[in-house]
C-alpha cells in the first residue's frame, strides 16, 4: 500500500477514524521511516491549528477530563495500538508529548468507549439466612446471612474476578478463556467450571475454601502457586504466615446451608460444632468432647443467628450451653 487515501487521513487527524481504517494507517507508516515522518508532519500542523483553542482553560480542562475517560478504554485495543505507533515514531516522541498534551482527542479518538462497569456490591441481610445470585455469565452465587460479594457489573476479556466477605458459595459457570478469581485479601482462588465455598471474615488472619467438583488452584499476594485443591478436600490459609493446612472434608455437611439447612449424617456433636463455628464464625468450646459420642443423623432449619441455632439443637442433643455475645459458646453435657 504505497498510498493512504486522504479521506482516512482526515479522519485520522480529526479522531474519527474506525478501528479498520486505524489498521490501514498502522500498516502505512510501517512502509518507510518516509510514511512515519509524512504522518508526523501533518499530525504538528494539526496540533498547531489547534493549539490556542485548546490552550483556553475550558478546554484544557475538557481535554484532560477525555484523557481520564481513555484511560478506562478498552485495554487489549488501547495497547495494540500504542505499542505499533509509538514505536514508529520514537525518535519524535518528546515533540508528539509536547503537541498532544495539548490536543488528546486528535490521538486518542480512535478508541471508543467502553459501556459503564460500575462496581456493585450483593450481599445477604441480617434477616436473610441465604441469598442467591446470578452472575452475568451463567454463574450462581449463595451468600450467607452477613455476607458479601463486590465485582465489575461486566467481567473482562480476560478473567472473572470478585472479592469475598463472609460465607460464599459458587457453582462456576465453564468459560476456558476466562478463569474465575476470588480475590481474599491479595490471595486468589481461581477456577474454571468448579463448585466451591470461600470463607473470609473480616479481621481475622485467616480464610479458607472447601471444593465439592472440579479443582481450584490457589495463589498467594506474589501470584505464586501456593496449592491446588481436589474435591472432598479443604484448606485453610493463615495469611499472617503465608502458610496452609489440607483436610479432608464432608463437603455436602458444610455447604447444606446453601439450601437453608444443617445436615448431619452419623455425626458426633464435636464434628458438629467444628460445621457451626463456620457457619456463624465464633468459637465453640467444648467442656468434655469425649463424652459426646453420640452418632446423629437428622438436619435443622439454619437460624439467623448462632444463639437461635443453640436453641434449636438443645431439642435433639443432650446438653446445656452459653452464648458470650455471639462470639463464644461454651458447651457441656446435660
Amino acid at each position: 500500500m504505497e498510498f493512504l487515501d486522504n479521506q482516512i487521513i482526515e479522519k485520522y487527524l480529526s479522531g474519527s477514524c474506525s478501528e479498520a481504517e486505524v489498521e490501514q494507517i498502522l500498516k502505512w507508516i510501517a512502509l518507510s521511516d518516509a510514511n512515519q515522518k509524512e504522518l508526523f508532519g501533518m499530525k504538528v500542523l494539526a496540533a498547531k491549528e489547534q493549539f490556542n483553542k485548546l490552550s483556553q482553560d475550558d478546554e484544557t480542562n475538557r481535554a484532560y477530563n477525555e484523557f481520564l475517560r481513555i484511560n478506562k478504554y478498552k485495554e487489549d485495543l488501547k495497547q495494540q495500538i500504542t505499542r505499533k505507533i509509538m514505536i514508529g515514531f520514537a525518535r519524535y516522541a518528546a515533540a508528539i508529548v509536547l503537541l498532544i498534551g495539548f490536543s488528546t482527542g486528535i490521538w486518542f479518538g480512535v478508541v471508543k468507549q467502553p459501556k459503564s462497569n460500575d462496581l456493585i456490591t450483593m450481599s445477604a441481610g441480617e434477616n436473610e439466612v441465604v441469598r442467591q445470585v446470578i452472575l452475568e455469565d451463567g454463574t450462581k452465587v449463595w451468600l450467607f446471612e452477613k455476607s458479601k460479594i463486590e465485582y465489575h457489573e461486566h467481567f473482562d476479556k480476560y478473567s472473572r474476578t470478585l472479592s469475598v466477605e463472609g460465607k460464599v458459595y459458587f457453582e462456576v459457570a465453564k468459560d476456558t478463556k476466562r478463569p474465575f478469581r476470588v480475590d481474599v485479601g491479595g490471595y486468589i482462588v481461581e477456577a474454571l467450571g468448579t463448585a466451591f465455598e470461600v470463607t473470609n471474615y473480616k479481621n481475622k488472619e485467616q480464610f479458607d475454601v472447601l471444593l465439592v467438583e472440579g479443582s481450584v488452584l490457589i495463589k498467594d499476594p506474589r501470584q505464586k502457586s501456593l496449592s491446588t485443591i481436589l474435591p472432598g478436600q479443604g484448606i485453610v490459609v493463615n495469611t499472617a504466615i503465608n502458610k496452609f493446612q489440607l483436610n479432608q472434608v464432608d463437603t455436602k455437611a458444610y455447604t447444606s446451608w446453601i439450601n437453608g439447612v444443617l445436615e448431619f449424617d452419623g455425626m458426633t456433636f464435636p464434628e458438629i460444632a467444628k460445621i457451626l463455628e463456620r457457619y456463624y464464625d465464633v468459637k465453640i468450646i467444648l467442656n468434655a468432647p469425649e463424652s459426646m459420642t453420640q452418632h446423629l443423623v437428622g438436619s435443622l432449619s439454619l437460624k439467623k443467628d448462632i444463639a437461635t441455632m443453640m436453641r434449636a439443637i438443645q431439642i435433639v442433643v443432650p446438653i446445656k450451653y452459653d452464648v458470650s455475645v455471639d462470639t463464644y459458646v461454651y458447651v457441656e453435657d446435660f
